[in-house]
Order: structure tokens, then sequence, then C-alpha cells
């Protein structure tokens, strides 16, 4: 686990989930239960911290990084807007026993809502539910706003009792999985496919032009071979006869003379001349 305090890193990095909700609803208290599994008071807490929980999933360990603690009275600044564009899921918390919280929420995911230009996995959660003496805000108004603006879960928690942390953040957590998971599944598909383009293109630069020089020089030697015997045969001299067996004796003749001399080129003895 470790723990990231300088805002301009904060402001820079892409993370995997934002906790968003009035100032004093118990922000940090939720995120520092979560995370160190021991109950701190918000008051000794800092505005702003992002931090980072390792998780399993079977035998493989995530790092999971978690901004909270950011009231919204900054919301309009173009940090604020920065950080909520760079985070892949979402938290919106209000106080079950403060309703003012609990009605500024829906407002609140709107303006999130505008400056995403997208609808991100997020829940709902109504922070500091051991406070029932107090309370302003039923479990049911809470669910059914979830329901309402399509969030994944609903959850009220404690962080002073330790209840409800880990059920609130395992849905977000596997949505955000899931949504890496696909990201790194296209990466590989598309470096894939980059290697084999370049597999596919390269077999097309080098076979044909190796076949078309083959093709050529095979056709080249055809035509010279062609040449050569109509020479030889123009060369003969075979006298014109209307005696049919004779001119057809001594063109076997000379036809077997040019084998000849052709069978003893192709071996390499002689020249034909």
């Amino acid at each position: 686990m470790s723990t990231v305090k300088d805002s301009l890193d904060v402001l820079n990095r892409r993370y995997d989930i934002c906790i968003i909700g009035e100032g004093n609803v118990g922000i940090s208290s939720f995120l520092y239960s979560y995370i160190y599994r021991t109950y701190i008071d918000d008051t000794a807490l800092e505005i702003e911290e992002l931090l980072t929980k390792t998780v399993w999933r079977g035998s493989r360990s995530y790092d999971i990084s978690i901004l909270g603690g950011s009231a919204t009275q900054e919301y309009y600044s173009s940090s604020r807007k920065q950080q909520i564009r760079n985070t892949t899921a979402l938290i919106f918390a209000y106080s079950v026993a403060d309703r003012q919280s609990f009605a500024e929420l829906e407002d609140l995911f709107e303006r999130t809502m505008f400056v995403r230009k997208d609808v991100p996995p997020f829940i709902i959660v109504g922070l500091r539910s051991d406070m029932d003496t107090e309370r302003q805000v039923t479990y049911e108004e809470g669910y059914s706003l979830c329901k309402q603006l399509g969030g994944i879960k609903f959850q009220e928690c404690s962080a002073r009792d330790d209840v409800g942390i880990i059920e609130a953040f395992d849905p977000i957590i596997d949505a955000v999985l899931s949504i890496k998971y696909d990201k790194d599944k296209k990466k590989k598909g598309a470096i894939i496919n980059k290697k084999g383009a370049k597999a596919k293109n390269a077999s097309k630069a080098t076979i044909p032009k190796a076949a078309v020089k083959l093709s050529k020089s095979t056709k080249n030697e055809s035509r010279d071979e062609k040449k050569t015997e109509e020479n030889e045969y123009r060369q003969s001299n075979l006298p014109l006869s209307t005696n049919t067996s004779s001119a057809s004796e001594s063109r076997t003749k000379n036809y077997s003379s040019l084998e000849s001399k052709r069978g003893l080129q192709k071996q390499g003895c002689c020249t034909i001349t």
C-alpha cells in the first residue's frame, strides 16, 4: 500500500476510483477504513489523498488507486474536472445523518456526467450508518436513488464500526478490473493483428518478386532457344524438291544432325556452329 500526496501527481495520473461527495460526510474515514482496516476520524486526515490498495482475485494481485477526501466546493476547478476525467470508476458518497449531502447527490451526479461525457461504473454509499439516532436519510431513499441513476450497487457503511466497507468496494473494484481486462485484451489483439499485417506485407513484397524474376528468366530462355532453332533450320538450306520422300529424308538427316549437336551443347562438350 502506498500514499501519493503530491497535488501535481494526483492531477496528472490516471487512477481507478474517485470518491465524490459533500465535505464532512466521512469520505476520508471511509477510505482509510478500507485501506488500513482501522478507524481514523476525519478531522485527523488531509483534505485530499491518492491511496493504493493491493487486492487479490484468485491467485493474482492488482494495485487499485483510489482518490478520496475532496470537497465539492472545488468541483468547478479545472484540476477537479481533470481528476474526474482521469478516473475509471466513481463512488458517490453522502452521510445518512446529513439530509443536505443526500439532496446534493443527484445534482453532483449530473455535473459529473457532464464533465465525463459518459457514464462510468459507479456506486452510491450512505456513510455514518452507525448514527441511527441522528439519521435523516432512510436506506430505501438511498437505494431508490442508486437504482434511478443506474448505479451498480448501493451500500450503507460505518467506518467506526467497520460495517459495509468491503461490501461497498468489492463490486466497484470488480468493475474496474473488468475494464482493465477488456483493454488489455484489445491491446494484445491489436498487437497480434499488427504483426500479422506486417508478415503479410513482407510476404507480398518478396515472394511475388522472386516468382516474377523466375517467370521472366524462363520465358527468356524459351524465347532464345526458339530463335536458335529457327536460325539453325534456316542455315540448313534444305533443297526444295517435288520428291516428297527425298525432301523428308533430307529433313530427317538435318534434324538428327541438329539434335546431336544440341545434345552435345547441353553436355558442355562443344558449341554449335
